[in-house]
């Protein structure tokens, strides 16, 4: 059994874990944070189309919280270029209904600046 080292306390930083809370945008507005990635969440139950999992956009804001959005067309065209690290806005402009409102799809517009 390893024996425990102890090390002053401002040589360690701590390690953030899981997903974080899901970005309100109608509460907090638009989102602005460091790009973390995208993680495949496993769904307790199956969506519509029958698959067991979604893709869960990650970010760190401003305020050092974990965030996440959920995936999206638009969402995962404008993320193709974005890397760890990258500062990224999002900005959550509607719903966009077609078939006569049978299909409701979330509309972005995403800006980036990459990390230097």
């Amino acid at each position: 059994m390893a024996k425990d080292v102890e090390t002053p306390e401002e040589e360690w930083e701590e390690v953030s874990t899981g997903i974080g809370e899901q970005w309100d945008f109608e509460k907090s507005g638009d989102l602005i944070g460091t790009f973390v990635g995208a993680i495949n969440v496993e769904l307790r139950t199956a969506r519509q189309d029958g698959s067991n999992s979604a893709l869960a956009w990650t970010f760190i804001t401003d305020e050092d919280e974990r965030v996440f959005v959920w995936d999206s067309y638009q969402l995962a065209e404008a993320m193709t270029d974005a890397g760890s690290g990258d500062r990224v806005k999002i900005h959550f402009a509607g719903v966009r209904e077609f078939d006569n409102g049978a299909r409701r799809i979330k509309q972005y517009k995403v800006f980036m600046k990459k990390q230097s």
